[in-house]
């Protein structure tokens, strides 16, 4: 049987339950032509017929021709597509562009079984095969307080520091509920690792506000990772140098997570009349060695800084100015926002790790003068239960309204105020969801989640790292409620 979600769409089909649905129609229905359907809200006045007879060649109002047997074999041919779009399936022998295989003259919904379908690699089954790489480097990371060699390779290789590079650079433009569930995913495997990938993918979603060629020749390259920092901490003023204009920029950011391991790292500066990003190449920025944290000490979130660096003139944009050069999705999509749903998917991966790392610890301890496990305790299994709704909740309402939100762009609509609202209330609930979730699994663990090698205390730690970022701290929820009440606020970050 069919499978509703959200806003009641069909979710998947069984190729028997698309055969059933096909009931064959010999009526003539050629009169829509020429008269509005009396059933369905859509008109054919913008149809014209070419011909007569069985092999009638209609036009559509943009000129593209079609036949009753081409048009027959698309309705056949949709809910097909539904299962590649839905399920990432394609059926074997098909061509990988279209999911059809035009040597089998007979093909029918009947002669192929749901078991013969192939599915095709997720984003998910990418973070998946490269999970135990993470988790093996996770404490390596925690110790030299920076990702390690080869967890960054291997988050490389897999396209995860770059999520947001637009197609037309070569990048993978991922849909932002997709790169939210798949940063959750790295999360999982190391919250240090999650961190790095959401900094390096959001950072990477800048690169459509560059110019073309410029965009090109840094993000063009698959293995070069970026990151930085927005804040317009630096000062600058213009200059040239071989007869390229530019700005020579000092300045000093924290929370460079990531910075070094990045090829061109960003940071804001502030000009006479302006505040630019600017992007600086690694050999240009010093690192100061501030990151001596409690929480996400893999991420090597440290400070950075420029001193006299040139940065030509199209190694800049101005935020909320400069327009979009590549024409995709994620160029239409509220940075900002962006960037907070990022953190807090962080945050919903860390989570997730504690609360099943608390499942395991139960099921063997047994507390000091009790003669039941931790799972066998009424108050373990009443706190687990409310922080599992709890957390389970936060990532619905989260993936539900950015989802919505990325189907209006998808339909050529702009984000509205309302979306962008409904999108950071529930990132920050979110990140406060995930660290009430990690603190019930460390609570409930008892004195051996205290020692530093207790993976429930890093997710402890790591999940209050989230509720301390800008974008989903605490505090915003003001702002939000005031906007909720159609009170005025600033919602340039938003």
């Amino acid at each position: 049987m069919a499978r509703k979600g959200r806003s009641g769409r069909l979710r998947s089909w069984t190729l028997d339950t698309v055969a059933d649905a096909l009931t064959p129609d010999d009526r003539d229905w050629t009169w829509v032509l020429d008269r509005p359907c009396p059933r369905l809200p859509i008109r054919c006045a913008g149809v014209r017929r070419v011909g007569n007879g069985s092999d009638t060649t209609s036009q559509r109002s943009d000129g593209a021709s079609f036949t009753v047997d081409s048009f027959a074999r698309y309705l056949v041919h949709d809910p097909i597509h539904h299962l590649w779009d839905v399920d990432g399936c394609v059926w074997p022998g098909a061509d990988e562009r279209t999911g059809w295989d035009s040597s089998d003259a007979s093909w029918s919904p009947r002669t192929h079984s749901r078991s013969r379908v192939e599915r095709m690699p997720t984003l998910l089954d990418t973070v998946a095969d490269i999970a135990e790489v993470i988790e093996a480097h996770a404490d390596e990371a925690e110790q030299d307080r920076r990702l390690p060699a080869g967890t960054v390779a291997a988050l490389v290789d897999a396209d995860l520091m770059r999520m947001c590079v637009p197609a037309v650079y070569g990048g993978p433009e991922v849909a932002p509920p997709e790169m939210i569930e798949a940063i959750s995913a790295v999360a999982h495997a190391d919250g240090a690792a999650g961190w790095c990938s959401m900094i390096a993918s959001t950072t990477s979603s800048l690169s459509a506000y560059l110019p073309a060629e410029v965009a090109a020749r840094i993000y063009g390259d698959p293995s070069v990772v970026t990151g930085g920092v927005f804040a317009p901490n630096g000062a600058a003023h213009e200059d040239s140098v071989d007869d390229v204009n530019g700005l020579r920029v000092t300045g000093r950011w924290a929370w460079g997570s990531g910075t070094q391991h990045c090829a061109w790292i960003i940071g804001g500066a502030m000009t006479s009349d302006s505040m630019r990003l600017c992007w600086f190449p690694a050999t240009d920025v010093s690192f100061i060695d501030t990151w001596h944290t409690g929480g996400m000490r893999g991420s090597g979130s440290l400070d950075y800084s420029v001193d006299s660096a040139f940065v030509p003139i199209d190694h800049t944009i101005v935020p909320g100015v400069t327009p979009p050069v590549a024409d995709c999705g994620l160029a239409r999509f509220p940075n900002f926002t962006l960037l907070a749903c990022s953190v807090a998917s962080v945050g919903l991966g860390v989570a997730r790790r504690a609360l099943d790392e608390l499942g395991d610890v139960a099921q063997g301890k047994r507390p000091q003068f009790s003669s039941r496990t931790l799972a066998q305790s009424g108050f373990t299994q009443i706190e687990l239960a409310r922080a599992e709704a709890g957390l389970r909740s936060a990532r619905a309402f989260l993936l539900d309204e950015v989802s919505s939100a990325w189907e209006s762009v998808e339909g050529g609509d702009q984000v509205t105020l309302d979306q962008r609202i409904a999108m950071r209330l529930a990132a920050t609930h979110a990140a406060s969801a995930s660290a009430s979730a990690a603190d019930v699994a460390y609570t409930l663990a008892g004195g051996t989640a205290v020692y530093e090698t207790s993976l429930l205390g890093r997710c402890m730690r790591d999940a209050h790292v989230v509720t301390q970022h800008i974008q989903t701290a605490p505090k915003l929820n003001e702002k939000i409620g005031r906007l909720l009440l159609g009170l005025d606020d600033d919602t340039s970050m938003f």
